[in-house]
Formats: structure tokens, sequence, C-alpha cells
């Protein structure tokens, strides 16, 4: 199908150039713009022409800022992008995506399906409404993981049949031109299974379970005396004189609310399907988003839990794939807040390699030293608090001293390490559980850090780096005595097919 060279759909103009479309706007409501369509500046005339390239010349550019020098530049970017637009191409040749720009600058890119990380089809409220789609292909390096690598704009139709061609090419299959028409869909080798989706309301569900309770928290110690009954200048100052206080509340609850939808606008009917090695993610509702990936392509497996999630023991399951820019997390979720058993259920299906019965070894208890360390120099930066003229302002150090022991405390109880002859395993997290499966394999680096302080209790911790996007690209460990540290950076090391390099800190001992 796409064998010959094939352009973008014309929509893809409008599309890149949409911030220039409220400039747009903005000019044709200027009154500039309105003088220009009345004729007081007689455009129909050579003299006013010829007067305007004259200052143009002499270096006066204010007249750019005229509704006749906005109407040019206007009519400049809309033809040098339609001719962009024209002269760009793409195809599949031999398993190679080729993307060539035929332009003054010509340019010739070209990707060889087996280096495809992922392939994806987005659709926003526009694109659904004129019946395109982009498909957005990146590649498996760390380089570009936050950007995607290539976009094209087709019709739906074609946009499914790209996409099924590079997945063919990713496997070193032919595609078939027999087994579809210009405007129909291409039909599956087989339907993916069904792994997992969710309703509406597990939708709803999930996002209410994972409201930040830390921002909340935050919140209320930051307005916590305006709340007070005695405490009018706190009062004014953050609600003003003739404010409320109960904009403070509405504020937050907005603020929590908009989040929530914007959540279950984003996860709304999701999906999780595989195909042979291929793992399909769909979901959205406005905008839409269909992901296709190999399983192979996971470099760690994430397992998190918020706080009110462990009250009804619920888990969600994240990868680390490279290349993956669909949404702006950038990270694929597996499955949303669901059973321990479900949780379970999806990694047997889309990653068995991740897991590992390996005993949890908690921290160290000498590690108390630098997290009550840490804990006391926050309470000496929130120390001029005291000097701020509102009432009760008190409660609040007291609160963020309060606040930072616990959290110093929790940091220790929280953190634990696992790892056997294939994986490693990292726990963390406070509030949100998060535990980390990772081949020993797929780390890249390993830093093992200390310092005049922690050096002395013969304890270090440590930060593994794997190929994924920013997102999930490190992750940090609590403090451990260095020998345990050091075993296992030689296990990474020794590992079959292992690429990493070990970096160490404050000591100066070698493997």
């Amino acid at each position: 199908m796409f064998k010959k060279p094939a352009r973008n759909h014309p929509s893809i103009i409008f599309e890149r150039l949409a911030a220039f479309w409220g400039f747009v706007i903005i000019m044709f409501v200027s009154e500039a713009f309105n003088k220009l369509l009345s004729g007081e500046s007689m455009i129909f005339s050579a003299a006013y022409w010829r007067s305007f390239f004259y200052m143009l010349k002499a270096g006066n550019l204010k007249v750019l800022l005229s509704g006749t020098g906005l109407f040019l530049v206007c009519s400049v970017v809309i033809v040098i992008s339609f001719l962009i637009w024209r002269k760009t191409f793409f195809f599949i040749s031999d398993g190679v995506l080729c993307v060539e720009r035929r332009t003054i600058f010509k340019k010739l890119s070209k990707l060889p399906a087996s280096n495809i990380s992922t392939v994806n089809i987005e659709r926003n409220l526009f694109e659904r409404l004129i019946g395109t789609a982009k498909v957005k292909v990146d590649i498996n390096s760390s380089t570009t993981s936050e950007q995607t690598d290539f976009t094209f704009v087709l019709k739906l139709e074609l946009a499914e049949i790209l996409k099924e061609e590079l997945i063919k090419a990713k496997g070193g299959e032919e595609a078939d031109p027999q087994s579809y028409g210009y405007s129909a869909k291409p039909a599956l080798s087989s339907q993916p299974k069904t792994i997992i989706s969710f309703s509406p309301i597990k939708v709803i569900t999930h996002q209410l379970l994972s409201i930040p309770f830390a921002q909340v928290v935050l919140a209320l110690i930051t307005f916590l005396p305006a709340f007070l009954d005695d405490a009018d200048y706190a009062y004014e100052y953050y609600a003003g004189a003739s404010g409320d206080k109960t904009v403070l509340v509405l504020l937050i609850v907005i603020g929590a609310v908009l989040s929530v939808v914007r959540s279950v606008f984003q996860n709304w009917n999701f999906t999780l399907s595989k195909e042979g090695g291929n793992i399909y993610i769909k979901r959205g509702l406005i905008r839409t988003s269909s992901v296709v990936f190999e399983a192979d392509k996971i470099n760690g497996v994430i397992i998190k839990q918020s706080l009110l999630a462990r009250l009804f023991g619920l888990y969600s399951v994240e990868a680390a794939v490279i290349g993956l820019t669909t949404q702006k997390d950038k990270t694929p979720v597996l499955s949303l807040l669901t059973t321990k058993a479900e949780a379970e259920r999806v990694l047997n299906e889309c990653a068995p390699f991740y897991k590992t019965e390996a005993e949890l070894i908690p921290c160290s208890k000498k590690s108390l030293v630098p997290y009550m360390l840490a804990a006391a120099i926050a309470c000496l930066i929130s120390l001029p608090v005291f000097f701020v003229p509102i009432e009760f302002i008190w409660i609040s150090f007291v609160a963020i001293a309060i606040f930072s022991f616990f959290l110093a405390y929790m940091s220790y109880r929280t953190k634990a390490l696992g790892f056997d002859e294939r994986l490693v395993k990292i726990v963390s997290g406070i509030l949100v559980r998060k535990t980390v499966l990772i081949n020993h394999s797929d780390i890249q680096q390993i830093d093992i850090n200390s310092n005049f302080i922690v050096k002395r209790f013969g304890i270090a911790r440590s930060k593994v780096m794997i190929l994924s996007a920013n997102a999930q690209k490190v992750h940090g460990t609590g403090y451990f005595d260095f020998a345990l540290l050091n075993e296992i950076a030689g296990r990474i090391t020794a590992a079959k097919d292992a690429l990493s390099t070990v970096r160490r800190s404050g000591y100066e001992q070698k493997v």
C-alpha cells in the first residue's frame, strides 16, 4: 500500500500551525486589520505597496505589525507550509521506512522497521471531526525518548493500514496488498486477545483512589492559618479583605476535580490486548490513543499502590518502554488499579520474565541518621516562618517539623531491596508504594553514592538507569550496606548480554 511515495493529509498544515492560527485570529479582530478591510489603507494602489516596501527596506519593521504586514506574514507562512507539505513524501521499501523532503534543502531519512519501538495512533477532537488520525513512530533510542521521531497524518482508514504495515515490517513480514482495499481497515492475522479492560466506573474509581494525597496535605498546611477564627490578618493575606475563606477551599476542590476529570477522559475505555509478541493499549474519550509495542521492548515493570489503593488491596501496573510519547507521562500503563490476582495475570501475559520470589531486604538501621539529618535541615530552612507577621503562623512551622521527621522515619521504613540471579527489585514510596522490577541485563548503569557522613557508617545508596523515557529512566534505592550494593553491582555486570557500567563515589573499593 505504501510502497509508492505518499503525502500526509493536507490538514497537517493547519495542525502544525496551531499557535499560528491563534495569532491569525487576533489579527482578524485587530483594529489595524479592520482598517485594512475597510479600504482606509488603500492597499489596492501601487503607491501604497511601494511605500510599504520602501519603509520595510529602510529598516522600519513596525510596518509588519500593521494590518497589511500581518496579512503579508500570514500569507508567506501558509505558502511555505503548503510547499513543504506538497514536497514531503513517505514510503516503505524493503522493510525500511523512508521520509523524503524534496524542497530546496533536500532530506532523506531512513528507519529500518526492526528499530521501531512503538507505533501509536492518536486522534484529538479536530481529527475526529474531519476523520483523520496521527500515526506516531518512535525508535528504540534514549536520545529522542522525549519526542516523537516521525508523525504522519492520514485518513483514519489509511492510518490503520500504515500502522499494520509497519508492525508487519517490524516482524520481517511482507504486507499483502490483496488483504485490504484502499478504504478498508487491514485484517489482522488474528484478533488481539483482550487481557483486561476497564468500565467507566472502574476508570473513575482508579482516578479517585489515585488522587495525590501529598498535594492535598501540603495545601492544607499552607492555608491552615486562614481557617482559624482569630487569624484575621492571615485571612486578609490569603483571601483578600473583601473575599471569602471558602474561595480557598473552592480552589483546592476545583483543582482536584479537574485533575480527576482529565485523567478519567484520558483512560476512558482502557483496554489491554495482546496478539503474538505485540501489546496493544487503547484508551481515551475526547483524545483517543492506540498504542502498540513489542513485549520484548519492555525494560522494566513498575507496580504502584496509592495510599487509598492500599486500603482496598488494589494495584496498577506500568512498563518502562523506550519511545512511547502518546501521553505526557510517557509511561505505558498496562493496567489501572485492579486486584492482586488480576495484576499478576497481566504480568503473566505481558511480562512473564519479571516475576521473582526474591526476599526483600529492609534498609539498614544506620540509614536513620541521614534521613533524620535531612529532616533537621528542613526545619532550619523553615525557621524564618516565625518572623512572618501572621497570627498562629507558628502552627505551620510545627506542622512542617512534624511532617519532616515523619517523612524521614517513613523513608527509612518503606524502602527495601531484593535480587536474585535474574532480577533486581526496588521498593520505595511513602504515599505511593512503588515496586520496580528490572532484569540485570537491561540495566545500563548503576551508581553507588556515599558522602563523608554516611561513609562512616558503611552505608550508601544507589541509582540504576535503564533504557526508557525520562519518567522511568532512573530508579533510586534507600541506604543499604555498601557490601550489599556492591554484590548487586557485580551480578549486574556479570549478567548475560549486560552492557552495564558501575560508578562509585565516596568509596575507593573496586570490583
